[in-house]
């Protein structure tokens, strides 16, 4: 089965289990697939309704193949997201802006992926080559945001892309992208 988790004050919290198996699990064929469009303005709306912000930042963990590959393709399961569904899903999503959104998955940091997001965000962080395996610490950035909710977007980005080169410094796989995708900030 598929669940939905909250984290609490340091606990982990089951908040609804779907019928619905995961798409990767015994070849359900009515499974939740969280590449489908329609799952992912789900989350967003779910998001938006039970966790309002005065700013909010969209993070994309996965596969990416870039402007023409598009992110999520997987090979246990069928589609995921050319970047005209990605513009389609935030488009149709009850979030108006994101401050940020990043894609913690290969080839993604790139001028025709910041332009097509222009219209929905600040900012864009993301690798425009491949990524170590690893992806993004996501502990550091994460608690400054918990500790100080007013920090800026720009101080989240330079968070996100030094802890990402550090952890990554011998391995070679360093390049991450801040990019400011609306100049009339």
């Amino acid at each position: 089965r598929v669940s939905r988790y909250s984290i609490k004050k340091d606990k982990l919290i089951k908040d609804e289990t779907f019928d619905k198996k995961s798409c990767n699990e015994d070849g359900n064929p009515n499974c939740l697939n969280m590449l489908e469009n329609k799952s992912l303005i789900e989350f967003l709306n779910y998001s938006k309704k039970n966790y309002p912000a005065d700013r909010y930042v969209l993070i994309l963990w996965n596969h990416g193949g870039g402007p023409t590959g598009g992110y999520g393709i997987e090979d246990t399961l069928d589609g995921g997201f050319s970047m005209e569904d990605i513009s389609d899903v935030l488009s149709q999503a009850d979030i108006d802006h994101y401050s940020l959104i990043g894609f913690d998955a290969c080839l993604m940091g790139n001028v025709e992926i910041a332009n097509t997001l222009s219209q929905y965000t600040d900012y864009l962080i993301a690798s425009e080559e491949s990524k170590s395996a690893y992806g993004w610490d996501y502990t550091q950035f994460l608690t400054e945001l918990a500790t100080n909710p007013t920090v800026s977007i720009e101080r989240v980005g330079k968070i996100i892309a030094d802890d990402y080169i550090m952890n990554n410094i011998n391995s070679g796989d360093t390049a991450l992208s801040f990019i400011e995708t609306n100049d009339e900030n």
